[in-house]
């Protein structure tokens, strides 16, 4: 059991616990409080979440129980609500108005709209007539690279893909590709190659989608009780 654990953690902010209502909570409010009140709704309910490695799974509760609080993660929500796009309150397929196949080729679709505009700015490389057109060149290339993070974002909040958690996973996976030498392996187009201590992202991003199903689920039971 985890309980023991996780009242030693909840005991460490005691100023935050107590003064939490989670039918107000929103994005905004600091997010320790909601991780705590989570993990004190999983006292409640006698979850265990890993029987046999107790402090592993307090350390990812922790991590991956908190909603992405950085400006972007925020502007993104903000987005979808403001468009009437979608926001899942989970990890889901199910919460996006269309089928996810149909999502899925809208969303290619506008991606490769988005990438022919990288033929146009390799035009304008080609045809520059001095230095002087490069800010105007790096202009347009940064307005397309960051559209396209807008993009990738968005659609992982209809997906209900946690947007700062998931890229934590995935750079930290990126460290791991070097080569045995401690050196970089890079393919013929300078794309970094995988070093024999790589290690795949999808196993922890798999445990970080299933723990944050179970803070929803704790969630709708905490609304429920108090309605």
């Amino acid at each position: 059991m985890i309980g023991p654990h996780l009242d030693a953690a909840i005991d460490k902010q005691p100023e935050e616990k107590n003064n939490t209502d989670v039918r107000q909570y929103e994005i905004d409010e600091d997010v320790n409080v909601w991780q705590y009140e989570i993990l004190k709704r999983c006292i409640d309910a006698n979850i265990m979440c890993d029987d046999e490695n107790p402090e592993f799974s307090l350390n990812q509760l922790l991590e991956y129980t908190k909603q992405e609080v950085n400006s972007f993660d925020r502007n993104i929500r903000r987005f979808n609500k403001m468009y009437k796009l979608p926001v899942a309150t989970k990890p889901s397929l199910d919460q996006l108005g269309v089928p996810p196949l149909v999502r899925l080729h809208a969303f290619k679709d506008i991606l490769l709209e988005e990438l022919d505009e990288i033929d146009d700015i390799m035009i304008s490389i080609i045809q520059r007539k001095s230095n002087a057109e490069d800010g105007s060149i790096l202009t347009k290339l940064a307005d397309l690279l960051g559209d396209l993070q807008v993009y990738c974002a968005s659609e992982m909040v209809k997906f209900g893909l946690p947007i700062s958690s998931t890229l934590d996973i995935i750079m930290r996976s990126n460290f791991s590709k070097m080569g045995a030498d401690g050196k970089p392996i890079y393919d013929d187009r300078g794309k970094l190659q995988k070093g024999p201590d790589y290690w795949k992202p999808e196993p922890e991003i798999a445990v970080m989608l299933k723990r944050l199903d179970v803070t929803a689920a704790l969630k709708r039971l905490s609304a429920d009780g108090e309605s």
